[in-house]
């Protein structure tokens, strides 16, 4: 499903240029999440038709998620990878979102501790035919979708272009990506181990609204036990509403220090920082 993608990245970037003008509300990540598709034979105003299918009882695990893959970054004019246009807070808000979907999630290499080296498309044709035609063709590209991109589009047929989309394994001595991966490593064993988050069938979401009418993103999971999730999708604190405190077991919070963060621990707390989620279970839960 590239709508949840699509409807995860407008969110967290603010980008609205070609296709991720369809996308950007709150209430798009979470028919993702309900319906797997956000465009499911709705009109689209990107490509001026009614686009997609509806799911109807199809198991969510046949659906694969992702917040980036080759595609999606590779189709960058720069190839900038998640972590190089969005804050460490946002980064750690979007592997949540991935990894409490009921789909199957995809990582790209590197995204488990943020890595920033650029991953621009690149190729190694020996037709000189066949190279003209790609460089000519990528320009065109980006020029029909309306993207607007600053500085240079890399040559793909460069071989410094390749060389600078190696990973650079490197989290130990970066707090930020030491915290990012080990919030993949623990939501990756709760999906395992969490009765919640292993019913695949029931999960419903929906957005409310914040003290002032600002929106925020509720996805729940499960049936008995059940899982509760809140985001905040922007950049400022937001004040829970009284109705969505926390009750039951608090569990995590994509805000804690151990995650690169400023919350020491997971505590009942009636503000959410910028781009943080938290998650707690229901009164049943042991």
């Amino acid at each position: 499903s590239d709508d949840f993608h699509h409807a995860v990245h407008a969110a967290l970037t603010g980008e609205r240029d070609g296709y991720y003008a369809d996308f950007g509300s709150p209430e798009q990540v979470a028919k993702a999440y309900r319906d797997m598709f956000v465009f499911d034979g709705r009109y689209s105003p990107f490509s001026r038709r009614r686009h997609g299918s509806p799911v109807t009882n199809q198991p969510r695990e046949r659906f694969t998620v992702c917040i980036q893959n080759h595609d999606q970054i590779g189709n960058r004019a720069l190839g900038e990878r998640l972590g190089a246009i969005v804050s460490p807070a946002a980064q750690r808000l979007a592997a949540a979102l991935l990894l409490i979907s009921p789909a199957t999630p995809l990582l790209f290499m590197g995204e488990e501790y943020g890595e920033t080296n650029p991953f621009a498309f690149f190729c190694s044709f020996g037709d000189a035919e066949l190279i003209k035609a790609v460089r000519q063709g990528r320009e065109r590209e980006f020029s029909e979708l309306a993207f607007r991109w600053e500085g240079e589009i890399p040559d793909a047929t460069s071989e410094a272009t390749f060389e600078r989309a190696r990973l650079s394994w490197n989290w130990e001595d970066d707090p930020h990506r030491r915290g990012l991966r080990l919030l993949y490593q623990t939501l990756l064993a709760a999906r395992r181990s969490w009765p919640a988050l292993l019913d695949r069938k029931h999960c419903t979401a929906r957005v409310i609204e914040a003290a002032g009418g600002q929106p925020l993103l509720v996805v729940e999971r499960g049936q008995q036990p059940k899982l509760y999730t809140i985001a905040n999708l922007t950049a400022d604190p937001k004040d829970l509403p009284a109705a969505m405190s926390p009750t039951g077991r608090l569990l995590l919070s994509t805000a804690e220090r151990r995650f690169g963060g400023q919350r020491e621990t997971v505590e009942s707390s009636t503000t959410l920082a910028p781009h943080e989620m938290i998650l707690w279970g229901d009164a049943s839960w042991t």
